[in-house]
């Protein structure tokens, strides 16, 4: 690897390894009654120490990068034979060649390709109905989602338009339903249905692990310094979404602690210990689905992203 992906590695690796060590003395805990973490405080002291510590671990993840960084371009410098970045096997010039790839979400469906289009279509629509209710009634929450979502569900169609890049209906489908879900729950459903949030990280996790492996392999496969084997790969997406997952629960507690300090209701809510570590469990299954799976289904959409940077080098 080239010393800026080493950088970026360092700091998701340390997210992920703190993320789930404190992920495993919370199983344990509940498992089989130790005290690693449930040792008698309330679960929202015992939440807001474990959010410190993931800020730690955050704010050191970027030191180490730096001094990594620092280190990298020093040595370089002084020509060092110390560190040495190995050619590729695959010459990154050569043509790109890619095969379909197995439909797998049409095949567990049953849907067509026309069927999905149908489906995502009808999901944007409800979007656009819950936007205008958010603006209706003033409610920032489901306003603020339902944009959002709205937004990225319009992604595959605008990387089709400026890029000439064709995204699969069911990529398109499973990116949609991912953020609906999440939209819709700030309407009714994650206040009444106890599983509802663990429904929505799961499904957005996959989603999000999906982007992280096409990001890295369309390096790997664009970049000549960098060489990601497989069985990497298939660690990188876990370690991924688990750090995505920190950093994300770190955002909901900032925006807690600022809520509180400005006295309205937060946007992004936690609920104790138990909520957090329950994300960060259906965030390992979204991203272990994508790993079993993803990693075949998704490597011609990083073939054709890589072959486009090279269209436009």
């Amino acid at each position: 690897m080239n010393p800026k992906f080493a950088i970026y590695l360092v700091i998701v690796t340390t997210l992920a390894v703190t993320g789930m060590w404190h992920f495993m003395r919370w199983v344990l805990d509940v498992m089989i009654g130790t005290t690693f973490l449930l040792d008698g405080r309330s679960v929202d002291v015992i939440n807001t120490a474990v959010m410190y510590e993931f800020i730690y671990a955050l704010i050191a993840g970027i030191v180490a990068g730096v001094l990594f960084g620092w280190y990298f371009k020093t040595m370089m410098k002084k020509g060092t034979s110390d560190i040495i970045f190995p050619e590729r096997i695959m010459d990154v010039s050569q043509e790109y060649t890619y095969s379909e790839p197995p439909k797998v979400i049409r095949k567990l469906l049953g849907l067509s390709a026309r069927k999905q289009k149908n489906i995502t279509r009808f999901l944007q629509a409800f979007l656009v109905i819950l936007f205008i209710f958010g603006v209706l009634s003033r409610d920032l929450h489901i306003l603020l989602r339902a944009f959002l979502a709205l937004i990225i569900t319009f992604v595959p169609a605008f990387m089709k338009q400026r890029h000439n890049l064709y995204l699969d209906p069911s990529l398109t489908l499973w990116i949609t339903i991912a953020v609906f879900l999440d939209a819709i729950g700030t309407f009714w459903l994650y206040d009444n249905i106890a599983r509802w949030d663990n429904l929505t990280h799961a499904v957005s996790s996959s989603t999000i692990a999906a982007a992280g492996y096409v990001i890295v392999r369309t390096i790997d496969i664009y970049d000549s310094e960098i060489n990601i084997p497989p069985r990497t790969m298939f660690v990188f997406i876990p370690l991924f979404i688990l750090s995505v997952g920190v950093m994300w629960e770190i955002l909901e507690f900032i925006t807690d602690e600022l809520a509180l300090i400005i006295g309205i209701d937060a946007f992004l809510a936690q609920h104790g210990i138990h909520d957090t570590m329950g994300d960060m469990l259906f965030n390992l299954i979204g991203a272990i689905v994508v790993a079993l799976w993803g990693t075949f289904y998704l490597n011609n959409l990083s073939y054709k992203i890589a072959e486009m940077f090279e269209t436009n080098k």
